[in-house]
């Protein structure tokens, strides 16, 4: 399957552009001599806008800046380099880490966007062809690429590299890589040097960043193993020989190892898999594995290699995730943009067909055959008006009078509507903290909040259950959610709300907050609950933090600022 790729940066410096036109145009046509006032209030209200949407992707561009710092970190610490390039002859590159500098002896400006001096061109000539028919068959599968082949350094030096990388679609469709390269030559000058003789042999394992051991086939009893195996995975040699893997619990999942020895019995060897590994302390590495029969004497071996590849792990989970956010704020952000729009027009209307109906009643006895159908229209339109509440607290473009509260105090008198709501089969357990700090929202918008997130439970629960509502003071860092771009350090007030329901999944958890989703039966939800909590608790500048397990109930921790006031 094809991935699309986004650029944020690029996205909020062509907006703001464009946003930048638009304020032009405006401020053109309000000084136009000809203009009527109307006109010019039209410009005024576009100038003003523009400004909005202006301060917004500034702040857009602000998190991507910071996000685009803690990867920079990441990828300095890579014992390689990380890239993007055009799928295109030579791999013209768009990005390069720093770990250039020290694989190839460029600087990564040597290589972006250049057209005279390519990527390619420090390939190996003998592999130049194999590497671009290789990459280009798999891609051409929708399968990631992994391959080795030689490099030229700018000192003229050879080296054998490792590439992992994958396809990617960006905007327009262009067709992209993205991927790691890394050094090998000592690996694979090691495993050369084995087949020479028994003295370079015992000089290379003993020097060897990469991880070594040798285990028996029969029995799984490790023979050596070499200082890195030490320094990587924290046992001493005498610890290990005469042990099993096994018994040491190096591997993270037994299936992985069971897999290697039968593959190692049908080819005599296996290269560059992906395993999950143990250390002495508990702690699991990413290691990226060899293996291959050898024989000492008439004895049948196992040589196993391994390199620890999980910072290059964690460097693509933190790109993920950092890409995830970005996608799912700026569509939250879209979508709310749209649902406020529709819901002021439709707001217009609905104003337009009470007023009609109600001179159409002022105009007709009450014992008129039309008078119930036109109350029947006015009621529906007190309904849609509900309705349209909620698509302007998700697009945080209701109207708020915000108040100083104590959060204690305002659950407290709503205890006797809240376990009417529940009903008798689900026990209510309150647990406010003593001392609650205030918060500053209006009244209105914290019963809305509460009143979803009740209703939400309730209908989670089957048969018998427990609704627990908890308060607390909480003074967070930053390194409380770190993956949490909404998040800003200080002084909140916490309310927990948790059940013991059905639970949601992880498919539709990435989904709740959109508005009209709901996993209700159809005509039992308008899939406006959740978002309009979610868009009432990011106007008054706070966060909401979700847990759920199916079969095992749901968990809302909502975070409000302290108000000092």
């Amino acid at each position: 399957m094809d991935d699309r790729s986004f650029n944020p940066k690029e996205f909020a410096h062509d907006l703001n552009n464009l946003l930048a036109v638009i304020k032009l145009y405006a401020q053109l046509g309000m000084r136009d001599p000809t203009a009527s006032e109307s006109l010019k209030e039209s410009f005024h209200y576009i100038l003003d806008q523009a400004d909005e949407a202006i301060q917004r992707t500034g702040k857009l561009n602000k998190d991507f800046i910071y996000s685009g710092e803690r990867m920079k970190i990441l990828l300095s610490n890579l014992p390689g380099l990380a890239y993007r390039c055009k799928n295109a002859p030579g791999w013209p590159m768009e990005f390069i880490s720093e770990g250039c500098l020290q694989l190839t002896g460029y600087q990564p400006e040597d290589f972006i966007n250049s057209e005279k001096f390519q990527f390619g061109d420090i390939i190996h000539p003998d592999d130049q062809q194999y590497v671009h028919d290789t990459i280009q068959d798999l891609i051409g599968k929708g399968l990631p690429f992994t391959i080795e082949y030689r490099i030229f350094t700018k000192d003229g030096i050879e080296k054998r590299v490792w590439e992992k990388g994958r396809k990617v679609i960006s905007p327009g469709d262009a067709v992209y890589l993205e991927g790691f390269i890394m050094d090998i030559s000592e690996r694979i000058h090691f495993e050369e040097a084995l087949k020479l003789s028994e003295e370079k042999y015992s000089k290379v394992f003993k020097s060897s960043p990469f991880a070594i051991v040798i285990t028996q086939l029969s029995d799984g009893k490790i023979l050596d193993i070499n200082p890195a195996f030490e320094q990587i995975f924290g046992y001493s040699r005498r610890d290990c020989i005469g042990k099993t893997s096994i018994l040491l619990k190096l591997w993270e999942n037994l299936a992985d190892r069971e897999a290697v020895v039968a593959d190692l019995q049908n080819e005599q060897k296996v290269y560059n898999r992906e395993y999950a590994f143990r250390k002495k302390s508990g702690e699991i590495r990413q290691g990226l594995y060899s293996a291959e029969m050898v024989s000492i004497g008439e004895n049948p071996c196992m040589l196993s290699i391994v390199s620890d590849i999980t910072i290059l792990k964690q460097v693509e989970s933190e790109r993920k995730k950092i890409e995830e956010h970005l996608i799912r704020t700026q569509k939250m952000e879209v979508i709310g943009k749209l649902a406020g729009g529709v819901a002021h027009e439709f707001n217009n209307t609905l104003q337009v067909i009470n007023t009609l109906s109600e001179l159409s009643m002022l105009k007709l006895p009450l014992d008129h055959p039309v008078v119930p159908h036109l109350q029947q229209i006015r009621n529906s339109v007190k309904q849609s008006s509900s309705f349209v509440s909620q698509l302007l607290a998700f697009a945080r473009k209701q109207p708020v009078n915000p108040q100083s509260l104590n959060l204690n105090d305002f659950i407290q008198a709503l205890d006797q509507v809240i376990r009417r709501l529940i009903g008798e089969n689900i026990r209510l357990e309150w647990l406010p903290q003593e001392g609650l700090w205030n918060i500053l929202l209006d009244p209105m918008q914290l019963n809305q909040v509460l009143l979803n997130l009740i209703l939400n439970a309730r209908d989670a629960i089957t048969g018998e259950g427990k609704i627990k509502i908890m308060t607390a003071n909480e003074s967070l860092v930053e390194s409380v959610e770190p993956d949490n771009q909404e998040y800003v350090p200080g002084e909140y007030v916490m309310f927990s709300f948790a059940d013991n329901g059905c639970g949601i999944d992880e498919q539709a958890m990435s989904m709740i907050f959109e508005p009209f989703f709901t996993t209700k039966p159809r005509g039992k939800g308008t899939g406006l609950g959740l978002a309009t909590v979610y868009g009432i608790v990011r106007q008054n500048k706070g966060f909401i933090q979700v847990e759920s397990k199916p079969g095992q109930g749901t968990e809302f921790r909502i975070y409000f600022p302290r108000y000092r006031g």
